[in-house]
């Protein structure tokens, strides 16, 4: 996954953290230098996520609980 585009991981909560290398965003639990799992999420995958995420919580907003 090394790419100069990539930001550092950020910690989101709950043992994950999240990095994006200007493509995916990429998922890590555990550590993110020694990861447990780690999930690459391409544009139509993090989309989906999205409006997944939007018809359980029945809200458009991205702060909404």
């Amino acid at each position: 996954m090394s790419n100069d585009n990539e930001r550092e991981p950020e910690y989101l909560g709950d043992g994950v953290y999240a990095s994006f290398d200007g493509y995916h965003v990429w998922l890590r639990t555990g550590s993110h230098d020694n990861p447990d799992n780690t999930i690459a999420l391409e544009p139509g995958v993090w989309n989906a996520l999205v409006r997944y995420r939007a018809r359980v919580t029945k809200t458009d907003d991205l702060e909404g609980t």
